[in-house]
C-alpha cells in the first residue's frame, strides 16, 4: 500500500491563489498515488495550520484509513505501529503516547512505519518514520512549502523542477543498484534518515532531529550464551506470534532456507491455519520449491507454488513498465517479477510474513555489494562519479555488520519492498524491536551444536532439521551422506548461476548454439525462479531494442557515451556477450524516464 502524502505550507497563508496553488499539487500528488483499482484515498485539509494530508491504500490490510483522531490530534500512518493490536487501535495509543508526553514523542513507537502528526491545539505539525528508515519518506521543501509522500512519484506529479535525474542519485543506482542515506535518484528530493522527526512550527522552519541512534544499540552489553539463546527465542516467539495473527488473513513466503523455517517453527499454529507458498520457475520445480513443499507438510500447513509462468513471460513488458513506476524507478525486471508473484500471492492472503533479514541478522550473510558496471557505456564523468559511489558503499561496509544491514541494506531495498507492499502487506519478525535488541547482546561465538539458526528451529520442530535445505544443509543420513548432498545442490547452484545471471562473457558465447542452449538447460530453474538473461535473449529482446535502442543515450548525453548502448544490446541478444544487469539498469532508468519524468502529469486526470 503505498501510505501518506501532502503538501504543508510553511508561511500559512490564507490568500485564496496560495490555497488553490496547494491544493492542486495536493491533486496531482492523490492521482500519482491512485495507481492499483483497489486502492482508496483519505483526503484532509487544516486550513489554520496550513496542512494538506492524504492516505492511500487498501482496506484489507491490518491498517485502517487514516486519520484517527483523538483529543484534537489527527495521525495519518504509513504501514504499522504494532502487529497485535494494528490498525486504528494501535495509531490511537500512539497518539495517547503523544499527549502524555509530547517532548519524548516518537522515541517510544515501534513498528515499521513512517506518519504525519497534525496537533491542533499545540498548533503543531510533526513528520517521522521508523527507527529503521523502512517505509521510506520522501521531502521536497522550497521557501513556501514541505512536500512529502511516501512514494517519489507523487512528488515529481506535484512539483515540476523536481523532474530530472540526480547525478548522484544516478551514480549510486548504476554502481549499487540504489541510492543510499538521503539521496534519492531525483533533483531535489531527499529521503529522510531512519528515525528522523520533522517538525514544523509557525515560524516557517521544519526542524529536523534524530530521536534514536545506533550507538544506542552498539552499546549493549553481550549476554551468557544459554542466556541469549533462551531470550531470543522467547523474543521470536512473540514476535512470530504477533506477525501470523489474525489467522485468516495472513499466509508465509515459505523457502528452501532456514530463516522461514525459523518462522513456520515458532508459529506453532494448528493444522491448516497458516497457509504456505513458494515462488516458483516456470521451467521445473525449484529446490525452493520441493523443500518448501515438504517442510509445510510436516507442519500440516497447505502449500501454494506461484508460478513466474510464460504468461508472464508474454506479459512481461507491461509487468516491467508497471513495476518501474510502483518502484519509482529503483527496480526493473526483478521488481516486475516481484510484482507479478505477490499478486498471485495476494490471492491466497492479503498479508505476507517472511523471513527477510533472518540470515543477515543472525548469520551474517551480505550479498548487497556494489559493482562497476560493464560495457564501458558510461561518458567519463559519470563513470568517475559511479566509482566514487562505489568507493562510499564500501567505506560504509566497514560499520558493524548488525547496523549495515539494518540501517543500510534494509532501507536500501525500497524498491522491492515498495512493490511487495503495493499487493500485500509484508512482515518480518526479524525485525521486531526485541528482536533487534537481543542480536546486539549476541556472545559471538556459540558451542557446536548451538547455532542460533539451527537452534531456533529445533527448539519446537527438531523433525524440521532432517530436511535438507536448498543448498543441500542440514538432512539426515550420516555425514557422508549429508556432504554429499550438499556438494550436489552446490554445484547445481554454481552452474546455474555461472550460465544464467552470472555468465562471463566467454561462457555467453560458449552456451550461445544448440549444444550450449542443452547445457544452460541442464540447470536452469534448479534455485532461480527468474531468468532474464535467456528472456532477453528472446522475448524481450524486441523490447529492450525498442525502448533503450532508440534515443534514450542521446536524453542524457552527460551520462552516456553515443552508441555504446545499442552495442551491448546487440551483443546481449546475439548470445554473444551477458550484459543482462547492465541492460536491466539502463531499461529502469529509460521507462522511468519516460513516465516518471514525463512533462504532461498535470495533464492527466488520474495517474492509473
Amino acid at each position: 500500500m503505498p501510505g501518506i502524502f501532502g503538501v504543508i505550507d510553511k508561511t500559512r497563508s490564507r490568500s485564496d491563489l496560495d490555497q488553490a496553488c496547494h491544493r492542486r499539487a495536493f491533486d496531482l500528488m492523490a492521482a500519482a498515488m491512485m495507481y492499483e483499482p483497489s486502492y482508496r484515498c483519505s483526503r484532509h485539509e487544516f486550513p489554520a495550520l496550513g496542512v494538506y494530508a492524504g492516505w492511500v491504500g487498501r482496506t484489507d490490510t491490518a491498517a485502517s484509513s487514516a486519520p484517527v483522531e483523538v483529543l484534537g490530534v489527527s495521525l495519518f500512518v504509513a504501514g504499522e505501529f504494532s502487529i497485535d493490536a494494528g490498525g486504528a487501535d494501535a495509531a490511537r495509543r500512539a497518539i495517547q503516547t503523544y499527549v502524555g508526553a509530547p517532548q519524548n514523542f516518537p522515541a517510544g513507537v515501534g513498528g515499521q512505519c513512517s506518519a504525519l502528526l497534525v496537533d491542533e491545539m499545540r498548533r503543531t505539525v510533526l513528520l517521522f518514520n521508523d527507527r529503521l528508515g523502512i517505509e521510506r519518506l520522501f521531502v521536497y521543501e522550497n521557501d513556501e512549502r514541505y512536500v512529502f509522500s511516501s512514494e517519489a512519484k507523487a512528488i515529481l506529479a506535484a512539483v515540476r523542477a523536481t523532474r530530472s535525474f540526480d547525478p548522484a542519485g544516478l551514480a549510486e543506482f548504476l554502481g549499487t543498484g540504489c541510492t543510499f542515506g538521503e539521496q534519492s535518484l531525483f533533483r531535489d528530493i531527499r529521503i529522510l534518515r531512519p528515525s528522523t522527526v520533522v517538525e514544523l512550527t509557525g515560524d516557517g522552519r521544519a526542524r529536523e532531529r534524530r530521536y534514536f541512534e545506533a550507538a544506542t544499540w552498539e552499546a549493549l552489553q553481550p549476554l551468557p550464551q544459554r542466556q541469549f539463546l533462551g531470550e531470543l527465542a522467547e523474543a521470536l516467539d512473540e514476535s512470530v506470534r504477533h506477525h501470523t495473527s489474525p489467522q485468516g488473513s495472513v499466509a508465509l513466503s515459505l523457502t528452501g532456507g532456514l530463516d522461514s523455517r525459523m518462522v513456520i517453527a515458532a508459529a506453532r499454529a494448528a493444522d491448516g491455519s497458516v497457509p504456505c507458498y513458494t515462488f516458483g520457475s516456470m521451467y521445473r520445480d525449484t529446490y525452493d520449491v520441493r523443500v518448501a513443499r515438504a517442510v509445510a507438510r510436516a507442519c500440516g500447513q497447505p502449500h501454494h507454488v506461484l508460478v513466474l509462468d510464460d504468461v508472464f513471460v508474454r506479459t512481461s513488458p507491461e509487468w516491467l513498465e508497471r513495476a518501474i513506476n510502483i518502484s519509482d524507478g529503483y527496480l526493473g525486471l526483478s521488481g516486475a517479477a516481484e510484482l507479478y508473484l505477490n499478486r498471485l500471492a495476494r490471492g491466497v492472503a492479503p498479508v505476507r510474513v517472511t523471513g527477510n533479514y533472518g540470515g543477515e541478522l543472525l548469520r551474517g550473510f551480505r550479498a548487497f555489494k556494489g559493482s562497476i558496471p560493464r560495457g564501458d557505456f558510461l561518458a567519463p564523468e559519470m563513470a568517475r562519479q559511479v566509482q566514487e559511489a562505489n568507493d562510499a558503499f564500501a567505506a560504509l561496509g566497514e560499520m558493524r555488520p548488525l547496523t549495515f544491514t539494518l540501517l543500510c541494506q534494509a532501507p536500501s531495498g525500497y524498491g522491492r519492498y515498495a512493490i511487495e507492499r503495493s499487493q500485500v502487506g509484508v512482515r518480518s519478525p526479524f525485525l521486531d524491536q526485541r528482536v533487534i535488541n537481543l542480536l546486539y547482546r549476541s556472545p559471538g561465538r556459540f558451542a557446536p551444536g548451538t547455532e542460533p539458526s539451527t537452534f531456533l528451529v529445533e527448539r519446537h520442530r527438531p523433525d524440521l532439521l532432517g530436511i535438507a535445505t536448498d543448498r543441500g544443509r542440514l538432512g539426515r543420513g550420516g555425514r557422508l551422506r549429508r556432504g554429499a548432498l550438499h556438494l550436489y545442490r552446490e554445484l547445481l547452484f554454481r552452474g546455474e548461476y555461472w550460465t544464467g545471471h552470472g555468465a562471463t562473457h566467454g561462457i555467453a558465447a560458449l552456451t550461445r548454439g544448440r549444444s550450449g542452449h542443452l547445457l544452460e538447460g541442464l540447470f536452469t530453474g534448479r534455485h532461480k525462479f527468474l531468468h532474464p538473461r535467456i528472456w532477453m535473449r528472446g522475448r524481450l529482446g524486441e523490447y529492450v531494442s525498442d525502448v533503450l535502442g532508440g534515443d534514450f543515450e542521446d536524453a542524457l548525453p552527460s551520462v552516456f557515451r553515443p552508441g555504446a548502448i545499442r552495442r551491448m544490446i546487440e551483443q546481449h541478444v546475439q548470445g554473444s556477450h551477458n550484459y543482462w544487469q547492465e541492460i536491466d539498469k539502463l531499461l529502469t532508468l529509460a521507462v522511468a524516464h519516460r513516465t516518471l519524468l514525463k512533462p504532461d502529469w498535470g495533464l492527466r486526470p488520474s495517474a492509473r
